[in-house]
């Protein structure tokens, strides 16, 4: 494991958790939560995640690794789309670009369990009055590393094992390094068919490179030990962001490069050791839970709910639709030309398929100047025209 960056968040993906949070709060569709905020399995979160873009974004970010494990997943049918916080407690996570990695098969069957540091507490789970909260990711403490926020070689070793025949693990030098050994089955450093090739990696190549600086140094050569000690570097440890192209066995080979920079004391011979090679840069910033910048901001949290439920989804129900736009006209007074721009629906079906029969039932209060709102009828409006001018919709 190392430290990676996703980049950019795919704007497909931004839009799928707007309105499947607002909607799931407000109708608990798609999924059923229960009392303590997590997720029934009878009704898993299993739409709107898996988009193309976010597995291409995903995988060039990861160089065509797994997150965890590094084992090469480059084939499609090979890579799975991993929930880091599983959606068994974090359900609202489901769609967020910071809670996805690309992982192998036996990474993505992690446990659901998902323990925090002691002393903390997790996440709890949104409202419909406070969502922002259960998105700040920061706050919380957990014990699994996640790759794009720590740094696993402050955690996770990988050393040759005695008694093994010349084999390679990792193992946990912290708590959190145990955990999330346990938690991914990550006893062996590389998956499957891949750990041979890396026996054969070290055998055929590692080996060498670092004998050929252990002899210059055995010769009193220091300069040529210094030479060999940077073409070690050189070829087992670069990586090339432009074409997601990476040395093979980056990470193995640092490990193992350490350990015989520890144990033949090349310090002592004015040598440096090559920084870990991971992608780190700045931490994430928490999400955004909700595309809402550009709503008014006399909304209320629950109006946006279903706005931002009603402009995403392609198809609403009927009660749906009237019920956002009561949320809406309960904020003030709306022209229909200001509803229609807002929920993103034709006029015509705005004023004939629900503002007029809700006006004639009495939901609304149509103040004959082409506005109506829940309510007296000298609101101002808030739709955010100059000058509160605006294109007036067709009276009753």
């Amino acid at each position: 494991m190392i430290r990676r960056q996703r980049g950019t968040e795919p704007l497909e993906l931004a839009r799928e958790r707007s309105w499947r949070v607002a909607r799931a709060l407000l109708y608990g569709v798609d999924r059923t939560v229960r009392e303590d905020g997590t997720l029934s399995t009878t009704q898993p979160t299993d739409l709107g995640y898996n988009i193309p873009a976010v597995r291409d974004a995903l995988r060039t970010a990861q160089y065509g690794r797994c997150a965890y494990c590094a084992t090469r997943t480059v084939e499609a049918s090979y890579d799975h789309l991993e929930h880091y916080r599983p959606r068994a407690h974090y359900w609202w996570l489901t769609w967020t670009w910071e809670n996805l990695w690309l992982a192998c098969n036996v990474c993505q069957g992690k446990s659901n369990s998902f323990p925090c540091e002691p002393g903390t507490e997790p996440l709890a789970a949104p409202t419909r009055a406070a969502v922002d909260g259960a998105f700040a990711l920061s706050t919380e403490r957990p014990l699994l590393l996640d790759p794009a926020c720590d740094l696993p070689q402050h955690h996770l070793a990988f050393a040759e094992v005695e008694g093994t025949n010349g084999g390679w693990f990792w193992k946990g030098t912290t708590g959190r390094g145990q955990e999330t050994i346990a938690a991914l089955h990550l006893k062996r450093v590389i998956r499957h068919t891949e750990y041979d090739d890396l026996l054969q990696h070290i055998r055929r190549w590692l080996e060498p490179a670092t004998q050929r600086v252990a002899s210059a140094l055995a010769e009193g050569d220091a300069e040529r030990a210094r030479a060999a000690w940077e073409q070690c570097g050189d070829a087992f440890l670069w990586s090339d962001p432009a074409t997601s192209s990476e040395a093979p066995f980056r990470v193995p080979s640092w490990w193992y490069m350490r350990a015989f920079y520890e144990r033949s004391e090349l310090a002592a011979h004015a040598m440096v050791m090559w920084c870990f090679p991971d992608h780190a840069g700045d931490l994430p910033p928490d999400p955004r839970p909700l595309l809402d910048d550009e709503l008014p901001d006399a909304l209320s949290p629950e109006a946006r709910l279903h706005v931002n439920y009603i402009r995403g989804a392609g198809v609403a129900p009927k009660e749906h639709m009237e019920a956002a736009i009561k949320a809406v006209c309960a904020c003030g007074s709306w022209s229909v030309d200001a509803l229609a721009e807002l929920l993103g629906r034709a006029k015509g079906t705005i004023q004939k398929a629900y503002v007029r029969p809700l006006v004639r039932d009495g939901h609304l209060r149509h103040d004959g100047e082409g506005y109506v709102s829940v309510g007296g009828a000298n609101t101002e409006p808030i739709d955010g025209t100059e000058d509160g001018q605006d294109e007036r919709g067709e009276g009753e």
